[in-house]
């Protein structure tokens, strides 16, 4: 293994929490293997791309960057857009760009075997051109679908790194909904739910190395099933994670809508460690484009979940997906959506272009919304967010907020801290209030819980007085 430890990798996340969180595991097991972290993607000797496919320009991007990739670094690609590679070649499909060089090439069901194969590899020459017929016979005989592999999964996520008060947690991986534009089922396959008891000691563990906060991962959170038994579902998972000693707060991502039952709206609404921001993709709102999406939903269906979640969480804040141009998308349907933006009231949302994705079934509809289109569309829904969003921040002058107190970081509020705004609230909804009150600060203590009276509203911002 001395040879290891001269072998400097740098890891290159694209894409989603779970990428970051995937990068995160890869990197542990590297390190446990011998293997050293590069200060700098120049400064490695084995450069990790963890890539996103979700959209064209994302493959475009993962593409441009091997291409300045300069020396000998050997290149280890994983993600969708290596699983995507791999579909392609299985399939006989054409590979565009296939002649960009790479060492390795995992699928993200194969991340936890990444170290062990670097370990017994890492001086190996494989062919890495991805348009070659295969890799060798002993890579694709040590490859495996890790997350079948349960003492795997424990071993990972029990010693997963922690460095700070938060923590991320997967908890499903794959999905099952094959949305008509989605790759993500063909390139993270069908669900798997990781066990109960892993999930709940990894939380343990992190809870007594100090974190207070979780994150659960997932490609739809909702469907989250124990193997080992089904009467632990999401809700059962969420509610046992709260009753940990030191946890404070946990948050979820991602939520289908149609599995968004009452029984976890009533979990949510009655427990205070569960935040209250809660991210719903909608992706439309015509009910035409939601079907020929196989969204499962119309859209009165996601407003009557608004409702109902407003209702039982009035202090609930939301945010969602849209997609613009999907194929056949009309001015009226389109219209149609940045209504629901309205009715909804995000306060948030993440805008995209539709790009056909192979082995989609929308891959075979005529992408038929021109690329002006799709642009003018995009830049109308951010514009109409922001009118909400102002709205939104407008109607809570003079309200008075629960909020726990945190520090004002320097590095990201220059401005505030500048201005002697040292600290900041944050409620369960993750709005944050900047408070004023100086002459009190004497009396806040990180972590406390408070009520901010919101004073005023400056450039998008709360700024409220504790009292």
């Amino acid at each position: 293994m001395e040879g290891v430890k001269k072998n400097r990798i740098f890891i290159k996340t694209y894409g989603c929490q779970m990428n970051f969180h995937d990068s995160g595991l890869i990197e542990d097991g590297l390190l446990k293997n011998g293997f050293d972290k590069a200060g700098s993607l120049n400064d490695a000797d084995i450069v990790i791309l963890n890539t996103c496919s979700v959209r064209d320009h994302a493959d475009h991007k993962i593409v441009s960057e091997i291409g300045r990739l300069k020396g000998d670094k050997k290149i280890v690609l994983t993600g969708c857009f290596a699983k995507q590679i791999k579909l392609k070649r299985e399939n006989g499909v054409s590979v565009n760009n296939a002649d960009i060089p790479v060492d390795y090439c995992f699928a993200p069901d194969e991340i936890l075997s990444i170290p062990e194969i670097l370990a017994g590899n890492f001086e190996k020459n494989y062919n890495g051109d991805i348009n070659d017929k295969g890799f060798k016979e002993e890579f694709k005989a040590t490859a495996k679908d890790d997350y079948q592999n349960f003492n795997l999964i424990e071993e990972y996520f029990y010693n997963k790194k922690v460095d700070s008060g938060f923590a991320t947690i997967k908890i499903i991986e794959g999905c099952n909904n094959f949305c008509s534009y989605c790759i993500v089922p063909f390139v993270r396959g069908k669900e798997r739910s990781i066990p109960f008891e892993i999930i709940y000691n990894s939380a343990k563990r992190y809870a007594d190395k100090g974190v207070r906060e979780l994150l659960l991962l997932g490609q739809n959170v909702n469907s989250y099933l124990s193997p080992e038994d089904d009467k632990k579902d999401f809700s059962y998972m969420l509610e046992s994670l709260t009753k940990i000693n030191g946890i404070k707060k946990i948050k979820f991502l991602t939520s289908h809508p149609k599995d968004f039952n009452d029984k976890l709206i009533e979990l949510i609404a009655s427990n205070d460690k569960i935040s209250k921001n809660i991210h719903l993709p909608v992706q439309a709102g015509s009910d035409r484009v939601l079907s020929a999406m196989n969204r499962g939903y119309i859209r009165r269906d996601y407003l009557n979940l608004i409702e109902k979640l407003r209702k039982k969480c009035p202090d609930a804040a939301f945010s969602t997906d849209i997609i613009v141009g999907f194929p056949t998308e009309t001015k009226e349907d389109f219209n149609m959506t940045l209504s629901l933006i309205d009715e909804a009231g995000f306060d948030f949302l993440f805008g995209f272009k539709y790009s056909p994705r192979p082995f989609t079934k929308a891959f075979e509809f005529k992408d038929d919304v021109s690329l002006e289109e799709k642009k003018e569309r995009l830049g109308m829904v951010f514009e109409k967010q922001k009118k909400v969003f102002s709205s939104i921040l407008n109607s809570l002058r003079g309200k008075r907020l629960n909020v726990t107190i945190l520090a004002v970081g320097k590095g990201k509020n220059p401005a505030e801290f500048k201005n002697g705004i040292l600290f900041k609230g944050e409620g369960l909804n993750d709005r944050t209030v900047y408070i004023v009150n100086k002459d009190k600060y004497k009396n806040l203590r990180i972590g406390d819980k408070g009520i901010a009276d919101i004073t005023y509203i400056e450039n998008n911002r709360l700024y409220g007085e504790v009292i």
